[in-house]
């Protein structure tokens, strides 16, 4: 999978946002667009979980176009998974819904949660 050691302090200027989000977008050209099996798309989710793990968004501390470009991309494998999966991707679980929370969608929202109380 890709190196997802890039530095994101809150402090970059629009240069290095622009490059940032460059990175974020040549990512999702090389391993999400091109998944092809499950065993790529769990690689893939969690990678994305682990960077998601210290990070509220991509590319920042704020949602960016790379972040709904990967979302987009993320729809048929976050949605084919049962809770219990996206539990095990908290991260990338708690990241999906944000981002689909502040969306207009298209297609049907993915629910993570069996209940209300959580």
């Amino acid at each position: 999978m890709g190196a997802l050691s890039i530095d994101s302090s809150s402090s970059m200027s629009s240069a290095e946002q622009k490059a940032f989000e460059k990175q974020w977008t040549d990512y999702s050209s090389i391993y999400v667009k091109n998944i092809n099996n499950i065993g790529e798309s769990l690689a893939v989710l969690r990678e994305l979980n682990g960077w998601l793990s210290s990070h509220s968004f991509l590319a920042g501390t704020a949602q960016t176009s790379v972040d709904r470009l990967i979302f987009d991309q993320l729809y048929d494998q976050i949605a084919s998974l049962n809770y219990s999966e996206k539990e095990s991707l908290i991260h990338l679980s708690r990241w999906y819904n944000t981002i689909q929370m502040s969306s207009k969608l298209k297609k049907s929202p993915v629910h993570f949660s069996r209940s209300l109380l959580y």
